[in-house]
């Protein structure tokens, strides 16, 4: 998975055409991404079940697949599966011990498009091992407009930063959707976008810090 800029993305052609599908498609116009990236799966990497988003957010992903040369005995589906009622079996195993089902998939034909709620659980298979290159995808996450987009980034951002107990408490409150509504939240979405560029800044300079110790290290190992 290699991230991309969303602020730059929102910019071009390609998320313009994407926001007119998107406006057709849910009759909702104000889509905002939080995620961009694009994906790449190969025959020996492996994949997990996951959300993409909590349950209770009205989220959409975006799935844009870029590989040209596939064919249907390559495999590198997408599919969305739901966890098995527990026959008493699961309940005795514990976590680690569900069973899905699958409820769809989709051949990562190129040019094709998935769009599905975030919420729901989902992989992304494989290649076969006898394909030896990767199955390549853009991945848009988006939320129903600019603000919830930003509460996303902020407390997705806030899990790598060195939090005081009372940014602790806010980094849940916007988890759990407690600032979803600005007539319910003191917090105004220039509060939101001050906050994700201090974590940002904060997250890269202990990134950077880490790195520059690593390389630091290894310089008096030789």
């Amino acid at each position: 998975m290699e991230p991309l800029n969303v602020d730059n993305f929102q910019e071009t052609d390609m998320w313009k055409r994407m926001l007119g599908f998107l406006e057709h498609v849910t009759n909702e116009t104000e889509w905002f991404p939080y995620d961009v990236a694009l994906n790449y799966v190969r025959s020996g990497d492996h994949s997990r079940i996951h959300p993409d988003s909590e349950r209770h957010q009205e989220e959409l992903t975006l799935l844009l697949y870029l590989t040209e040369d596939f064919n249907p005995n390559d495999y590198a589906e997408t599919t969305w599966v739901d966890i098995k009622k527990d026959d008493g079996v699961l309940g005795y195993i514990g976590p680690g011990g569900e069973v899905y089902e699958t409820i769809a998939a989709v051949a990562p034909k190129f040019g094709r498009v998935a769009l599905f709620r975030g919420n729901i659980d989902h992989a992304a298979h494989p290649p076969s091992t006898l394909y030896f290159g990767c199955r390549y995808a853009n991945v848009i996450k988006m939320t129903k407009n600019r603000r919830l987009a930003f509460i996303k980034r902020v407390y997705e951002k806030m899990e790598g930063a060195d939090l005081t107990p009372q940014m602790q408490k806010l980094s849940m409150q916007l988890r759990l959707g407690m600032h979803d509504d600005p007539l319910k939240s003191k917090m105004t979405l220039g509060n939101l976008e001050k906050l994700f560029s201090k974590y940002s800044l904060e997250v890269s300079n202990k990134e950077k810090s880490y790195f520059t110790e690593l390389l630091q290290q290894s310089h008096q190992m030789m």
